[in-house]
């Protein structure tokens, strides 16, 4: 039945992908669970809802927990649950915002190789949320998000480089990493890369 929702997905038809997501989850299938969640999270077709988005993807989150196989053919799912729920408890999405809960769920996810999950990992410890300061473990988890294919992971390694932050400065590195996160996606380790090798540092358009 979650497939017949894709299909009304790709077709842009919310009505119709949501009565079979709906119809999916009601029966236990992983992605319908999943895509509700994220209906109800983005707003897309419904009318959105944190709150109910934080309680599929904690069902979803326990699920997995209790019983492995229960993601089998779905695996990315749990860290993308694990993500969605950072995110949830690092903004206040449908809760009190608990930066504690937050990095819990981002270090499930990264445990699970999820390099989203790494990067904000790293993010929390730069900006020193629920906890001081501290750039070298924000480089360690930038660096894992990188290694995990993260494209702001290289874009975050390739800052640290550049300033020296929890790192010592090297700016052929941070030229690298950059690159590598542009080639990836990330438009603003391209724009980044430029200003560089133009000779104009990033350091007061990134702070």
């Amino acid at each position: 039945m979650a497939c017949i929702g894709d299909i009304y997905y790709d077709r842009k038809d919310g009505k119709n992908a949501y009565f079979w997501y709906l119809e999916a989850a009601l029966g236990g299938n992983v992605a319908g669970m999943f895509n509700l969640a994220y209906f109800y999270h983005t707003g897309f077709y419904v009318k959105q809802d944190h709150a109910k988005a934080l309680g599929y993807f904690h069902d979803l989150y326990l699920r997995g927990v209790e019983d492995p196989e229960f993601f089998a053919g779905y695996d990315w799912l749990f860290t993308e649950c694990c993500f969605n729920l950072g995110v949830c408890y690092e903004y206040g999405y449908g809760c009190d915002v608990s930066y504690e809960d937050a990095e819990f769920f981002y270090y499930e996810g990264y445990c699970n190789s999820d390099g989203f999950c790494a990067t904000n990992l790293g993010r929390m410890y730069a900006l020193g949320l629920g906890r001081e300061t501290d750039f070298e473990k924000a480089f360690y988890y930038y660096c894992k998000g990188a290694e995990l294919g993260d494209p702001t992971g290289y874009l975050d390694v390739g800052y640290c480089y550049e300033v020296g932050q929890g790192v010592e400065q090297n700016l052929e590195m941070a030229k690298d990493y950059y690159r590598e996160g542009a080639e990836r996606g990330s438009e603003k380790a391209a724009e980044l890369l430029a200003n560089l090798e133009k000779g104009i540092s990033n350091v007061s358009d990134s702070e």
